[in-house]
């Protein structure tokens, strides 16, 4: 019997263009260097993050819906160039911490080349069918720097997990709440 594992990063990807114009080349290889570990998310002085992934078959209907709540972020100053380039939508104060809201919307679709492309963690073929399984969520950026693409993973939720087929869409809503003061 084949091992499903969760699958990082390869179903869900939510690709947010980051604009590195502002970047001067020096610091963003500096940052590079230093980048990409994710931190936990341990008091309420840290960004925060919750999603909700919604699933929609290939006809278009809802079929579930999964609450994530991310546990950790990328402690790098990538993450601010990332933040920057969403508008806020609402400042709030909870417990005495300000905190800047944003809101980022993703679309995936699960395109059935990939996965009889190629085999990997996180999906597989039952029946002649192809089943993508996950249970973990990622919001992810890419930004183009020197002619090359890099992408990094600003914020890092794991959740119940699902199953999902070729040609079923996916769309993740995500709230960050960064504190500002």
């Amino acid at each position: 019997m084949k091992n499903y594992f969760v699958i990082i990063s390869i179903m869900i990807i939510f690709l947010i263009p980051l604009n590195a114009s502002a970047l001067t080349e020096e610091m963003l290889q500096e940052w590079l260097l230093s980048c990409c570990e994710l931190v936990w998310i341990e008091d309420k002085n840290q960004p925060h993050a919750y999603g909700y992934n919604l699933l929609r078959n290939s006809n278009g209907e809802l079929v579930g819906v999964i609450h994530v709540t991310a546990s950790q972020y990328l402690d790098n100053p990538l993450f601010g160039a990332f933040l920057n380039e969403q508008p806020v939508i609402e400042n709030v104060t909870i417990e005495g911490t300000q905190f800047a809201v944003s809101v980022f919307q993703k679309e995936v679709n699960n395109d059935p080349a990939f996965c009889f492309d190629q085999k990997g963690m996180g999906q597989g073929d039952v029946n002649g069918k192809c089943f993508f399984y996950t249970f973990e969520t990622n919001l992810d950026a890419t930004f183009t720097a020197n002619n090359l693409m890099h992408r990094i993973t600003a914020f890092s939720g794991l959740h119940h997990g699902f199953l999902s087929e070729a040609g079923d869409r996916i769309s993740v809503n995500w709230t960050a709440l960064i504190p500002t003061n």
